[in-house]
Parts: structure tokens; sequence; C-alpha cells
């Protein structure tokens, strides 16, 4: 996803990698995704309480998709070493509002656990095949 911050684009990308660090500092996803909203559970099964975005999870995700995006350039055009940007740096150039923030980060959230189930579904779907023959 394209992302322009302090005036500059970038390739932002949630991918397994960015997944598996999301993991190991929030145990989960779902996780990192309600804190990321600012959802708190309610005493309902299911039901949360809308509050404010978590600043440190987007100071937390943001850096890794910025980072994310220059590997994979850096891979597409062979071009090493790779550029990378430290938290600060990132956090700085931060110019637009958390809830607009919020809206990129779980929209590319969504596009890459989509893209995650798609394999995972087309992969069952191929092994099924196999089996039935």
């Amino acid at each position: 996803m394209e992302m322009i911050l302090g005036g500059r684009k970038f390739e932002a990308v949630i991918d397994l990698n960015v997944l598996a660090e999301i993991q190991e500092q929030y145990g989960t996803i779902s996780e990192f995704e309600r804190k990321l909203r600012g959802l708190t559970p309610a005493e309902e099964k299911g039901h949360f309480y809308i509050g404010e975005p978590s600043a440190k999870a987007i100071a937390f995700i943001l850096p890794l998709m910025i980072n994310e995006g220059f590997e994979i350039e850096a891979d597409k055009l062979q071009k090493y070493p790779v550029e990378h940007m430290s938290r600060l740096e990132v956090i700085n150039m931060v110019d637009m509002a958390l809830p607009e923030l919020v809206g990129l980060i779980t929209e590319e959230l969504a596009r890459a656990l989509a893209v995650k189930k798609k394999k995972q579904t087309s992969t069952g779907k191929k092994t099924m095949k196999k089996a039935e023959r």
C-alpha cells in the first residue's frame, strides 16, 4: 500500500514477516488489531467499547511496514544495501490524524490476512483434489 508521510511516498507492507512480529509482540493478530483500533472487551462476549487508537501500536507497526516495503523493493531491484529507517525517523514523519493512519494500517492488515487466507484455501483445495484421485 502506498503511504505518504512527511511528503515522501512509501510502500508500506504487512506480510508474513510483519505478521510474525505482531504475534511476537502482541500474542495474536486479533489482539494487536483491537489495541490499534482502541477496542476494549465489554462484559458481553464479542462486544467491545470503542476508545482511542493506540499510539503505541501505531509506533510499533509503522516502522515495520515501511522497512518491509524497503526490503521488498530492494529484492525486486536487486539493490543493496537496503534502506532502513529508525522507529523515531518514521514516527517523526507522521503528519496525518491518528484515525486516518489507523484506517490505512487496518486496510493493509486486512489485505495481508486476505492474501494469507486465500493462499491457505487454495492450498487446501489442491490437497483435497489430490486426495480424491
